[in-house]
């Protein structure tokens, strides 16, 4: 096993993309992918390989995928991230604070991503300079009547109709 993942290991660091993007592509739906293998991939500036591993593969943990939002040049980076099937409230807060309106959205869309109502309360306050999140923020679940309040002061139309089509 130790054998093998050093073989991968020695591949990822190959200067020949379709290798790197050939074993992102393999290992990002792969259960038991090496968690520094998965890093490794994840940090690679080629967006064909790091994309795949940044958005499916589950052996990223919080650590990695928050230093990567943080050290990674490319704004698609924040945005793979935004599109998991599940972020904790932690990743979800240094996607906010990478200031990628996209990457934003997509989190906001996201109904696999934690966000706290402290986390939320915070996002309505940005989200005046961000017309791109008004209708996820209105979607979103976990919305207070007094938050559909504060969002209901500034957003357009379209905004408000979801809003008042709410059952809660």
């Amino acid at each position: 096993y130790a054998f093998a993942v050093q073989s991968l290991g020695m591949l990822a660091l190959d200067e020949v993309l379709k290798i790197r993007r050939a074993l992102s592509e393999t290992l990002k739906d792969y259960a038991k992918t090496p968690p520094d293998l998965a890093a490794q991939l994840a940090r690679d500036l080629e967006r064909e390989v790091s994309e795949p591993i940044l958005r499916f593969c589950m052996a990223l943990g919080d650590d990695d995928l928050v230093d990567i939002l943080k050290t990674h040049p490319a704004n698609w980076a924040a945005e793979a991230v935004a599109g998991r099937k599940s972020l904790s409230s932690r990743v979800s807060q240094a996607l906010i604070d990478t200031g990628n309106v996209r990457a934003g959205s997509i989190l906001l869309s996201n109904e696999g991503a934690e966000i706290t109502p402290d986390m939320l309360e915070s996002i309505i306050e940005r989200a005046r300079e961000y017309p791109e999140w008004h209708k996820p923020i209105a979607s979103r679940k976990n919305l207070t009547p007094l938050m559909a309040r504060k969002l209901a002061a500034y957003v357009d139309n379209s905004g408000r109709k979801i809003l008042t089509e709410r059952s809660d």
